[in-house]
């Protein structure tokens, strides 16, 4: 069931995968009607790691570590108990293993010992290796069984956050976690980016993921779950009132419905819609904790539940305790002392009894959080009551300045993290409050800036963001990861006046190049044509950093794709030059960005060859490596042809395979890389890894098998173990070899023993290379790799020729003798002996007893 108690049913939610690039910053593909768009979710299962992807959280999660980040109400919480479930449903699939479930509100200093330490400890120690001890894990979905899965949701409202990464670095150290699983649930824009830095150097690479909003189907779905609602209504209506970009999100869905039941229509503000979910839980009450002969009306639990909110959020706590008073939590309100004094309806005070403070927790506005403990079913509601509760009581605003505002150490203030959404509430319910606290932390307003719908004050924090620019860009700015919405009929022209500002040459004075930076980032709201001009000039100029240029090319070409592409290309074709390129373009970033805009709908796949090189920055996982890992696979079968030939021309260039490392003297880091890792020829191993996967799909498979082999045989020959492609590993569920894929791996392997014979000495060391120089660690997030048929899997085999495949390899010999050529029979004859296995009876019967002139010359050969 939804977090928000309305739905009965969930479906299954696509994330995200964090590159840790400018290309976080992107938005999800929205549809027109404000729904994640279909045609950017892959077909077929997904199954691999790559950022950028869009992938089941399921799958996500078969990494060593998952941080799934969204904002209040996207659905985490609700994703992780699936999880759970499904874990505890399927053991085979990551367990048998303890799941360890954390309230991220009860971890402290005090209790993280006592909820997460002791578990740790069971960890066994590492025994460390020659390697180091780092595990090595790769990125991929292949979930093995664990000892441990640790979940813990909404770490921002954890105590510890902030140190929450140190005191996992001292908890894990020494210990194996290579049978482990942490699966982490944030804020985006709350989350410590030194998190990441202690999941990879303890799980290996960690999975970054944003939940997606949900697509219309399955926001349909989820609200069609709901008690007397027609979903695909629903929808339609809060469409039609242009609401839906608040239906793509399961908490404000909820909301959609409570508001359609109570009115009949869709047409409300944020302000209303929760108020009228507030409204329409407290008039609802939990069986467990309903009170007998309660006489308070609902306008006084409004009041209570005000001021509980106010309570907790202005004293730092999180729950509500019940029980006895020795035994709460340092985080805990004790229910106790929220009784006592007056509230005010309608201008009539009342006192509030103990009964009716019960009565109000009774309500479904608060859910379980263990025994004896309460907490608003979302913190949202939180926050949206406690600034009702402030504006209220007419606090006036230099009291609100001293509860909101915290002074820093440098005479700067700033809303703390528990405030924030209440400070969004505050300017949004109150308008007359945006002034003194969008001059004071614009950020905090950004972070829940969905909430602030009013132009005047998106207006106000524009105009201060910008005025703090150089404060606001050196900064840590988580805002910058979260979803900005800003927009506003006025955000153009604000933006335009900054961005006339540019010259040929970044400004060399910090505030105005932070000013134009931001105004470049903002500029991704506006959406307007008539900023789409200045943006494509700030990308052509070279005298500023390609970080810039690229931002600028990305919003222009997304705000008007016709308009932009022609001098964009024109700024592409400027890196054809490599010495230019690698002056303005170290680290081929923005080349990648312009490829990926630009591919296949404005340039022809011959303007794509002139840009593929090996990559100068070898340890960024940025665009151009983005751009390389899908260039093949989105090849047509018309360009196919072209792309192999020029491929071969790349790697081979009349030198042998022993000289193809990498040609390019300006490739940075490329002597740290494994040698595996490292260029071939003028190619990178995720180009040609692609394009081998693509050559060996469709219908002319077969026929390109040469020219696979071509591509292959240098990486073969320097002993890279390469993966084996899809296409020649597969197999059914009873692990059978479907005849295609035998035919198709068949078809390779006599190609590339063709090539080995008669390009060069044929030795034992060559036929290794082709029967069993595969590897069998899995690259699967550097390649999209194709969609298998269904019944079919990966084989995940390290060899292309076994024992098994003596009799193909004895009839080939023989056929090639017969043709009269026997370098090509002598070779595979040589194959045939190397896979020979004596202790096969059928093997040996069919060397033996065929008397034919072909067999008896290829026996000869292979004994």
């Amino acid at each position: 069931m939804e977090e928000n108690g309305i739905f009965t049913t969930t479906v299954k939610r696509l994330c995200r995968i964090r590159s840790g690039t400018v290309e976080d910053e992107l938005p999800f593909p929205l549809d027109g009607d404000g729904f994640l768009d279909p045609p950017a979710v892959q077909n077929g299962p997904v199954v691999e790691l790559v950022p950028g992807a869009l992938v089941a959280t399921e799958t996500a999660a078969r990494a060593g570590s998952l941080v799934l980040l969204g904002e209040p109400g996207v659905g985490k919480t609700t994703e992780f108990a699936a999880l759970v479930r499904n874990w505890n449903q399927q053991p085979t699939a990551l367990s048998p293993s303890p799941i360890v479930e954390v309230d991220a509100a009860d971890l402290s200093d005090a209790t993280f010992d006592e909820l997460l330490g002791r578990h740790l400890r069971r960890l066994p120690e590492r025994h460390l290796m020659s390697g180091g001890d780092t595990p090595v894990v790769g990125l991929t979905t292949g979930g093995t069984a664990a000892d441990l899965i640790v979940v813990i949701d909404q770490i921002d409202e954890s105590p510890l956050v902030r140190h929450l990464a140190a005191r996992l670095r001292l908890a894990l150290r020494g210990r194996d976690t290579s049978r482990a699983r942490f699966i982490f649930g944030c804020r985006t824009a709350d989350y410590p980016p030194d998190l990441t830095n202690v999941l990879t150097s303890h799980f290996g690479p960690c999975v970054v993921a944003d939940l997606a909003p949900l697509t219309r189907q399955e926001a349909v779905r989820l609200a069609a779950s709901a008690d007397q609602i027609d979903g695909e209504s629903l929808v339609a209506s809060a469409v039609a009132a242009g609401a839906g970009v608040l239906a793509n999100v399961p908490l404000t869905l909820g909301l959609l419905i409570r508001t359609y039941r109570r009115t009949g229509h869709l047409n409300a503000r944020p302000t209303e819609l929760f108020a009228l979910g507030v409204t329409q839980l407290l008039s609802e009450h939990d069986d467990e904790r309903r009170t007998q002969d309660d006489e308070s009306t609902l306008d006084q639990r409004l009041a209570i539940a005000e001021r509980i909110a106010a309570r907790l959020l202005l004293s730092n706590r999180r729950t509500i305790w019940r029980g006895a008073v020795l035994e709460s939590g340092e985080q805990d309100l004790n229910a106790e002392s929220i009784a006592g004094g007056q509230e005010s309806v309608d201008n009539a005070a009342f006192v509030v009894t103990k009964r009716a403070v019960s009565a109000t927790l009774a309500t479904a506005l608060f859910t379980g959080r263990g025994r004896n403990r309460l907490a608003f079913r979302h913190g949202s509601f939180a926050g949206f009551l406690t600034a009702r509760h402030l504006i209220g009581r007419a606090v006036p605003v230099i009291q609100l300045q001293r509860l909101f505002l915290v002074a820093g150490s440098d005479d700067s203030r700033s809303v703390p993290i528990q405030l924030r959404e209440a400070a969004a509430w505050l300017v949004t319910l109150d308008p007359s409050h945006a002034q003194w606290l969008a001059d004071a932390d614009p950020e905090s307003l950004v972070a829940h800036s969905s909430i602030v719908d009013s132009p005047e004050v998106r207006s106000l924090v524009v105009d201060a963001l910008l005025r703090r620019a150089g404060e606001v860009e050196l900064g840590d700015v988580p805002w910058a990861r979260a979803p900005r919405r800003l927009k506003h009929p006025g955000l153009g022209a604000q933006l335009l006046t900054v961005l006339n500002e540019a010259g040929d040459r970044e400004p060399q004075d910090w505030p105005s190049l932070a000013r134009l930076r931001l105004a470049v980032r903002l500029a991704r709201e506006a959406g307007v044509p008539e900023l789409v001009g200045p943006l494509l000039d700030l990308a052509a100029k070279d005298g500023w950093s390609s970080h810039l240029r690229l931002l600028a090319a990305m919003t222009a070409f997304e705000t008007s794709p016709t308009d932009a592409a022609p001098q964009l290309a024109q700024v592409a074709s400027s890196l054809v030059d490599a010495s230019y390129a690698s002056r303005v373009d170290p680290d081929d970033e923005l080349r990648g960005a312009l490829l990926d805009m630009l591919w296949p709908a404005y340039i022809s796949v011959e303007d794509v060859l002139q840009h593929l090189r090996p990559r100068r920055n070898r340890n960024l996982v940025g665009s151009y490596l983005g751009f390389e890992m899908r260039f093949a696979s989105e090849l047509s079968e018309e360009d196919l042809p072209a792309v192999l030939e020029w491929a071969i021309g790349q790697l081979h260039n009349g030198r042998s395979p022993s000289e193809l490392r990498s040609s390019t003297a300006d490739v940075q880091g490329s002597d740290e890389e494994p040698p595996d890792e490292r260029p071939v020829g003028r190619l990178d191993i995720e180009l040609i890894d692609g394009i081998v996967e693509r050559a060996l799909s469709g219908d002319g498979a077969l026929s390109r098998a040469r020219e696979v082999a071509l591509i292959l045989r240098p990486r073969l020959e320097r002993f890279d173990h390469p993966p084996l492609p899809t296409a020649v590993d597969a197999e059914d569920e009873d692990g059978r070899e479907p005849p295609r894929f035998r035919d198709l791996r068949h078809a390779l392997a006599h190609s590339l023993v063709e090539l080995a014979a008669t390009t060069d000495t044929f030795d034992r060391a060559k036929i290794w290379a082709i029967a069993d120089g595969w590897g069998t660690r899995d690259r699967s997030w550097r390649v999209r790799k194709p969609v298998l048929p269904d019944g079919l899997r990966r084989a995940n085999r390290g060899y292309l020729l076994t024992g098994a495949d003596f009799p193909w390899a004895y009839e080939r010999a023989s056929e090639a003798l017969g043709v009269g050529n026997r370098i090509l029979a002598e070779a595979l004859a040589q194959v045939a002996g190397y896979l020979f296995d004596l202790s096969d009876a059928a093997s040996g019967e069919l060397a033996y007893s065929n008397p034919g002139p072909s067999s008896l010359a290829t026996r000869q050969m292979v004994v």
